[in-house]
């Protein structure tokens, strides 16, 4: 396992800066990547995918909420119903990932 885990972060080098941001920002968040970059990774594997295909697929999934580390944390943990200007902001998090990793 940390044979591919060094591997990994050698082509990605980017990826465990990703992984630093998300755990500073939220346990949960961190948690909830990596649960859905390993079903995604399976699910993957489960079609037949190639080896490099299910590796971009499990990125894909680690990442695919990484613009929430720039909401701020009372919309992000507000318990309930977000209002429709709250709600808006959340809806943010997809280009702060964009721009986030363009920037990298």
């Amino acid at each position: 396992f940390s044979n591919k885990l060094v591997e990994s972060v050698d082509r990605n080098p980017d990826a465990l800066l990703c992984l630093t941001k998300i755990r500073e920002k939220d346990d949960y968040l961190l948690e909830h990547s990596l649960n859905v970059a390993i079903l995604l990774a399976n699910f993957g594997k489960y079609l037949g995918m190639s080896e490099e295909e299910v590796q971009d697929l499990s990125y894909a999934g680690f990442l695919h909420d990484l613009g929430k580390i720039k909401i701020p944390d009372e919309i992000l943990h507000k318990p309930g119903r977000l209002t429709d200007s709250e709600m808006e902001i959340m809806k943010g998090h997809v280009k702060h990932g964009v721009d986030y990793l363009k920037s990298t």
